[in-house]
């Protein structure tokens, strides 16, 4: 059991805090506004503002919303995947454990994806993109 906390905190690390880059600070601000407003209400000119980025430094980054969305899913996947391989004998018990990484790390987002959810229902469209966009890389 100590194992699992000690693995859980590891995987947590920086997965609130920016680190530095232009990207870095354009998910932390989109999902940031996505816990305040909905996304049909965020552009990137609020991004780049709350990124504290000129909007030229934002596009370079990252030139969409859901390009920002990719990266925030790549950021999510990597630590996931620096806590190592699944623990566990079964299938099911590896599963479950890569399942609750990915819960722990998406945890500092919490109202950003609460927000992005809420759309996504309305906005069937936006899901089918965004999975089409993880299937052309």
């Amino acid at each position: 059991m100590a194992k699992r906390a000690s693995r859980k905190q590891s995987s947590n690390r920086g997965a609130g805090t920016a680190a530095g880059t232009p990207r870095d600070a354009a998910i932390d601000a989109l999902l940031g506004l996505l816990g305040e407003r909905g996304w049909d209400e965020i552009g990137l000119g609020d991004i780049a503002k709350r990124a504290d980025l000129a909007l030229a430094d934002l596009r370079a980054a990252v030139p969409s919303k859901l390009a920002i969305l990719a990266a925030f899913s790549e950021r999510i996947d990597v630590v996931v995947i620096a806590g190592g391989p699944a623990e566990g004998d079964a299938e099911r018990d590896r599963l479950f454990d890569v399942l609750m990484r990915r819960l722990d790390a998406l945890t500092p987002y919490r109202q950003g994806v609460k927000g992005l959810a809420r759309f996504m229902r309305r906005t069937p469209a936006l899901a089918l993109l965004r999975s089409e966009e993880h299937t052309s890389e």
